[in-house]
């Protein structure tokens, strides 16, 4: 948001599909997997098959990871790819994917996953919370079916994209209410991207409603992509590009009930150009 009405007699998509291009440095990339040709996302209660009273996990994952399931829809696929590498040919450093919902893999967590002191520090209130995901943790299936882990096909053809164009891509993903640093990988352990999720402005993230439990540091410690996360913070990302880094500072307000307040980033990461993972920057 803001977002343009499409002109008349334009689809809703085809609106959708910008990219920007800024002198030789970076391109950014919009793409649209919340409406235009996004499947309905699956569930649980109504799409795990029970067999003999034991839930049926491989005819879920079927489910799951079936290729004709889609989050952007074959054309909005193709003028991606063809974005990606208009942007690669003319030798822009970076390629900027502007993203609406987690693209990381994020395995459920439970009261499983916690340790002993952690146990002891919670509310009942928290741990509550957290056995609602005690059948997708013990299942080993992802916290959320409404972000592109629910399209687990859809993110290695992008992911396939990326690596056909040769592209630098850093994904920047809302949604969730929460900061995020991730690493990309596709379905053979490559990475392929960085990802930074920035966290709301006012609304609440898993960790406040779940006191007692820092549940950012559940995350990242329970998932591999998951290099950083806060579930608490409330604030923006500020990207900074150069020919020889991108530098993301997470930042956090002191207060979202006042007008005075201060900014200061809670964390900050620096990723180079040359494939070199994430790495956490001193004093953040």
């Amino acid at each position: 948001m803001p977002i343009r009405e499409p002109a008349a007699g334009q689809d809703f998509v085809s609106a959708t599909e910008r990219a920007f291009h800024f002198g030789d440095l970076a391109s950014l990339i919009m793409i649209e997997t919340r409406l235009g040709a996004r499947d309905l996302q699956l569930d649980l209660e109504t799409d795990l098959p029970v067999v003999d009273g034991k839930p049926d996990v491989a005819a879920f994952r079927a489910k799951l990871n079936d290729p004709n399931r889609r989050m952007m829809g074959a054309r909005q696929e193709a003028w991606v790819g063809k974005e990606l590498a208009r942007s690669v040919k003319a030798g822009h450093t970076w390629q900027v994917i502007g993203n609406q919902v987690v693209m990381a893999r994020v395995n459920a967590f439970s009261r499983k996953d916690l340790k002993p002191e952690e146990v002891a520090a919670a509310t009942p209130r928290a741990l509550q919370r957290l056995d609602r995901n005690a059948q997708a943790a013990e299942l080993g299936l992802p916290v959320a079916l409404d972000m592109w882990d629910g399209y687990p096909a859809d993110r290695e053809r992008l992911y396939g994209l990326f690596r056909a164009a040769r592209a630098r891509p850093i994904v920047v993903s809302g949604d969730s209410h929460s900061f995020w640093a991730n690493e990309l990988h596709d379905a053979e352990g490559r990475r392929v991207a960085c990802e930074f999720g920035t966290t709301g402005i006012t609304s609440p993230g898993a960790g406040e409603f779940a006191p007692g439990i820092d549940t950012g540091e559940l995350i990242a410690r329970t998932n591999l992509e998951v290099v950083y996360n806060n579930q608490v913070a409330k604030g923006f990302v500020l990207l900074t590009l150069t020919r020889d880094a991108a530098k993301a500072d997470l930042v956090g307000v002191s207060t979202i009930t006042s007008r005075d307040f201060k900014a200061a980033p809670v964390k900050s990461f620096r990723v180079s150009p040359d494939g070199d993972g994430l790495s956490a920057l001193s004093g953040a």
